[in-house]
């Protein structure tokens, strides 16, 4: 596998396989255009993170997790969302490698936490961010559909 941070190198590939992971992390996906990935990714307080599986020709995108920064009065902070990894690529170490190399990147900022959600049926992935040391938060999460 290969992981590299998305950035200005968007094609329509990227943006196929973005629109399959988004199918797989939500029951309500909302396909993103080239345009749309390509201005995520230019956010200058956002990182996509990929993985992409070499062996094959085209190097499809089969894993991703963005990291959002931000800095408030106590400090800067960090979130994780949208970690996905392909179906057919799971349990063979991709979501971990992907959400170490962005709490790198967050230490690299000197962040004070990072902070993410997972939905409790995602019995994996919270069994994986428990293993790498996040902590269970007793807190109430607030949503205001604005659309």
């Amino acid at each position: 596998m290969k992981y590299e941070l998305l950035q200005e190198k968007i094609n329509a590939n990227d943006t196929k396989n973005i629109n399959k992971l988004l199918c797989q992390l939500s029951s309500k996906p909302k396909n993103i255009t080239e345009n749309e990935l390509r201005h995520i990714c230019e956010q200058e307080c956002m990182n996509l993170m990929v993985a992409r599986d070499e062996s094959q020709a085209s190097e499809p995108i089969i894993g991703m997790a963005s990291i959002i920064f931000y800095a408030i009065t106590t400090g800067p902070k960090a979130v994780i969302e949208d970690v996905v990894v392909d179906e057919f690529y799971r349990n063979r170490g991709v979501g971990r490698m992907l959400v170490e190399k962005l709490i790198t990147i967050a230490k690299n900022k000197n962040v004070t936490y990072i902070d993410l959600t997972s939905s409790p049926t995602r019995v994996s992935a919270n069994n994986l961010y428990k293993k790498i040391g996040f902590k269970q938060r007793t807190t109430n999460v607030y949503r205001l559909n604005l659309q």
